[in-house]
């Protein structure tokens, strides 16, 4: 994980998207990623249209979401949208902040406490 500090100069959205896929490389999380701006959606949608059609063009029929997004979106639109929409539960793991743990814990570490939480 030692590449992210290595080479931060550069546009910051592909940076940041390199960042996410060396650290679920590392933890050992598979999942696809794939940036919203590639899907050519249309202009004007709200936070909430947009995730929905999001999920719609990916073919998914769940959508979870960072806790702290409950206020965010309405269950019912997405239920609606036959959508299931989730949240994570709060992050109550070993590290008050996780982004320094990246580089002072090892991946084993990591791994476990993302998993045990």
């Amino acid at each position: 994980m030692l590449d992210l500090l290595q080479t931060p100069e550069g546009a910051l959205v592909p940076y940041l998207e390199r960042s996410l896929r060396i650290v679920a490389e590392a933890l050992g999380f598979d999942g696809r990623i794939c940036r919203g701006s590639d899907l050519e959606l249309p202009a004007g949608l709200t936070a909430q249209e947009r995730i929905l059609e999001i999920v719609r063009r990916q073919g998914g029929t769940r959508y979870i979401n960072a806790p702290g997004g409950t206020a965010l979106y309405d269950r019912a639109v997405f239920s609606r949208a036959g959508i299931d929409l989730n949240f994570l539960p709060p992050y109550t793991g070993k590290h008050t902040c996780f982004l320094p743990a990246l580089f002072e814990r090892t991946v084993a570490e990591l791994r476990a406490d993302i998993l045990e939480g």
